[in-house]
């Protein structure tokens, strides 16, 4: 009986060497998948991050140039605030504002 017993030992070995192999394959691909996941997610949240960096910035740009237009157009004309608003970009309370800022 111990001889019979014997003999199936090596299949058996060999089966839970495969089973252990293959759990522990399973393991290490998830691993690898999370990691190459996060780092995908990394590049992307960069580019993203770079785009709206770049949009924000054209806004500003935008902005400062409209604020500028309409600081000429009320040092240099009689012009009201409405149509400077309607000729800058801007809308009439920031023209309003910015009339203020420079009677001071």
């Amino acid at each position: 009986m111990l001889a019979e017993r014997a003999k199936r030992w090596p299949e058996q070995w060999k089966q839970q060497g495969l089973e252990e192999g293959r759990q522990e394959g399973r393991k290490q691909g998830r691993q690898e998948g999370r990691e190459e996941g996060r780092e995908e997610g990394r590049e992307e949240g960069r580019k993203q991050g770079l785009q709206e960096g770049e949009q924000k910035g054209e806004q500003k740009g935008e902005q400062k140039a409209r604020l500028e237009v309409a600081r000429n157009m009320i040092e240099r004309t009689q012009l009201d605030d409405q149509t400077v608003a309607d000729l800058s970009g801007l809308d009439i309370a920031q023209v309003s504002t910015l009339r203020d800022e420079l009677k001071r």
